[in-house]
């Protein structure tokens, strides 16, 4: 398969980004390979890699439960010939409502 132009995939990663806000994984896998990792640092430091349709459900299934949004700052995408690649930093407007 060919690779997408760089301005072809601008309209994926719009798709992409309403998808996760939604929690909509019909409308994520719209944008995605088959071969799509979802790949995640936690607190603690440790990888999370979630690698299947399944487990992309419950992990916004697991963000619902916990309430809150998460927003994005610092978005870079890094286009080359063969693959795009989003960098982004995650904010939890949540956890910093209470301080001063």
């Amino acid at each position: 398969m060919a690779a997408l132009e760089i301005s072809d995939r601008d309209p994926l990663f719009k798709t992409f980004g309403r998808a996760w806000f939604k929690r909509d994984v019909a409308m994520l896998y719209e944008a995605v390979t088959a071969d799509f990792e979802w790949r995640s640092i936690d607190r603690s430091g440790a990888v999370h890699i979630i690698t299947t349709r399944d487990g992309v459900a419950e992990a916004f299934a697991a963000q619902a439960a916990k309430g809150g949004t998460v927003r994005f700052a610092d978005v870079v995408y890094h286009h080359a010939p063969e693959a795009t690649v989003a960098k982004r930093v995650a904010l939890h407007p949540d956890l910093f409502a209470n301080f001063p």
